[in-house]
C-alpha cells in the first residue's frame, strides 16, 4: 500500500504505539492500569522488550500538519525514544498511589528486537515533534481512569 501511495506522490505516515483517552483495553497501558487497581504484583508478559509510545493528541497534530503541508514520502510519527516495558511499568508505579509494588516478567529473554524510530525527517519536513512526555501522558491517564 505504501508503494501505491508513494507512486501517486502521496504521504505515508508510520505511526508507533499510540496511547491516550479511549485507547484499546487490550494494550500494555490498559493492562498495567487494570493491575494498579489491586495490591498484587504487576505481572507482565515480557518487561525487557522496548517500544516507542506516542500520546494520541501528538499523532493527531502530525496528521493535521501532513494534510496541510502535503509532503511526499514516508514519515515516522513517534516519540523517537524507546522505553522498556519494565521502565514503563515503573513510571506507572511512580505516579500511582501504591508505588511500592513489584513488577514481575513472565518471560526473561528478549525475543523481539527494538528499534529507535528516527523522526528527524518528520521534524524537518513537517515542523512537528511530540509535545507530551511519556510521564505526562501517564499522569493524564491515571487521572482519567
Amino acid at each position: 500500500c505504501e508503494k501505491i501511495v508513494l507512486d501517486y506522490g502521496g504521504t505515508v505516515l508510520r505511526v508507533t504505539n499510540l496511547y491516550g483517552p479511549n485507547m484499546s483495553k487490550s494494550n500494555i497501558f490498559s493492562d498495567i492500569i487494570k493491575q494498579l487497581r489491586n495490591n498484587n504484583l504487576i505481572t507482565l508478559k515480557n518487561t525487557k522488550v522496548k517500544r516507542d509510545f506516542l500520546w494520541v493528541e501528538d499523532a493527531v497534530e502530525a496528521i493535521i500538519l501532513s494534510i496541510k503541508k502535503r509532503p511526499k514520502g514516508i514519515y515516522n510519527i513517534a516519540s523517537g525514544k524507546s522505553i522498556s516495558i519494565m521502565k514503563l511499568a515503573q513510571l506507572f508505579l511512580k505516579n500511582s498511589e501504591n508505588n511500592s509494588r513489584k513488577v514481575l516478567s513472565m518471560e526473561l529473554k528478549v525475543k523481539e528486537p527494538f528499534i529507535n524510530v528516527n523522526i528527524d525527517d518528520t521534524i524537518k519536513d513537517l515542523g512537528w515533534k511530540p509535545k507530551t512526555l511519556l510521564e505526562t501522558g501517564i499522569k493524564k491517564l491515571l487521572k482519567i481512569d
